[in-house]
């Protein structure tokens, strides 16, 4: 079942503009917020029911966007010429990729593993243990 609703929307556009902003305006604090939104939008739309594969995929392009945009900004503020970014951050844009989708993979197929069927409350907590691990690593 695809859940869409009315706060899960506003999530989504809400994070796509505040990431979209961070980029042009070179801020971390907006990319920052487009992250949280987009994790806003997650949370409701788990919380309405939407299927918990679905929920993981969006989770992981979140935190795939968050990471890579984080990334671009800090090699930027660091390098003077965007021409010679372009060739790392597609490295790390594609091992983050990698990573992540590996990760989630893992998390999922255990998850179904030993729930059968699964629930949203273990989806949720697999989705915060990925955050703050991310987190932990990032510091």
């Amino acid at each position: 079942m695809i859940a869409v609703s009315i706060p899960t929307l506003v999530g989504g556009v809400l994070g796509v503009c505040l990431l979209a902003a961070g980029f042009f305006r070179q801020s971390r604090l907006l990319v920052d917020g487009g992250g949280a939104a987009f994790v806003g939008g997650l949370m409701f739309a788990g919380l309405a029911g939407m299927a918990p594969s679905l929920v993981l995929i969006a989770a992981v392009l979140t935190v795939i966007a968050w990471d890579v945009g984080r990334t671009a900004l800090g090699i930027a503020a660091e390098v003077s010429d965007p021409s010679a970014t372009i060739r790392i951050e597609l490295v790390h844009a594609v091992s983050s990729i990698v990573v992540f989708t590996a990760g989630a993979t893992i998390g999922y197929a255990v998850f179904v593993r030993t729930l059968g069927q699964g629930s949203v409350w273990a989806l949720a907590a697999l989705l915060a243990g990925a955050f703050a691990l991310l987190i932990a690593l990032g510091s």
